[in-house]
């Protein structure tokens, strides 16, 4: 099936239907109007990309470095992409079909180019316009001429530019801390994904956050009726301690190879389970509604 824009995108706040699509411009019933650039639709209001906010920074951010967070050379972080990736082939098996996927906050596509078997339809969506146009692009090569499931969208996860009960599953890395929002914009985000969810559907949270901080997911979550399948630990602070030791190491070809070094970081992983709650930066969350 192909999804043009129409199928799944509205106005943001408004959530009005769109209208109109021209060579560079999304027109809804409402009267507000988006930009159209490089044929990704960028559903921002004009005073959000205007003012000094996370939209200018997230974007000057991804102009301004090659990686962010360089992903793809820390195994901690490919641990943790194995953990989502996992997820979303766990809960296609429960659909028995190809899913339709939402992936906030996708940054580069790292977790987004390893979706693509498990879906009907999956939107990468980021606040940044360098990151989308980036994450297109390493999307398309994963896919190597396999049938196309990607589209991508530029928007903000408080105000999701999407149907209501579109997707299969919405999958939200490192977001609701790392994107730096308040409480109150927090609770706002759970509710436009649970918005957006369809009656039977699941979503994925993961957060890196200091062990004392993990105690804020469950009550954040619990502002929308879904159900928490489970919360867990990936047990990964001894490896980012490690991290810190090589800091001076850090650009040497046997410190990269050891930060890369996915069975290293498993053992690590291993040993920080046995000395508990403690030794865990990252933190995820299972939900489903139905």
């Amino acid at each position: 099936m192909t999804y043009s824009f129409t199928s799944f995108l509205c106005a943001p706040d408004s959530q009005s239907e769109i209208t109109q699509i021209t060579d560079n411009q999304i027109i809804a019933t409402d009267n507000t109007s988006y930009l159209l650039i490089d044929g990704i639709p960028v559903m921002l209001k004009k005073e959000w990309m205007e003012k000094e906010n996370a939209t200018v920074f997230f974007e000057n951010f991804y102009q301004s470095t090659e990686e962010p967070w360089e992903y793809s050379e820390r195994a901690a972080e490919l641990l943790r992409h194995d953990y989502v990736v996992e997820q979303v082939a766990n809960f296609s098996k429960l659909l028995g079909r190809k899913a339709v996927i939402l992936d906030i906050g996708c940054s580069l596509g790292h977790i987004t180019a390893r979706l693509h078997p498990y879906a009907e339809l999956l939107v990468g969506m980021d606040i940044s316009i360098t990151a989308i146009q980036k994450a297109r692009q390493h999307c398309l090569q994963a896919i190597a001429g396999q049938n196309n499931p990607y589209q991508f969208v530029v928007g903000s996860a408080t105000e999701l530019p999407f149907k209501s009960n579109f997707f299969d599953m919405v999958v939200a890395s490192d977001g609701l801390h790392g994107w730096h929002l308040s409480d109150n914009l927090q609770v706002r985000v759970v509710k436009e994904i649970y918005r957006v969810m369809k009656p039977v559907s699941y979503a994925i949270f993961t957060d890196y956050l200091h062990p004392r901080l993990h105690a804020k997911i469950e009550p954040t979550l619990c502002n929308v009726p879904w159900h928490i399948d489970r919360i867990e630990l990936l047990y990964d602070r001894l490896w980012y301690r490690f991290e810190s030791l090589l800091k001076t190491f850090r650009h040497r070809g046997w410190a990269q190879k050891a930060l890369a070094n996915k069975s290293f970081a498993l053992f690590l992983k291993h040993l920080a389970k046995k000395m508990g709650k403690s030794q865990s930066k990252h933190i995820a969350a299972i939900v489903h509604k139905k």
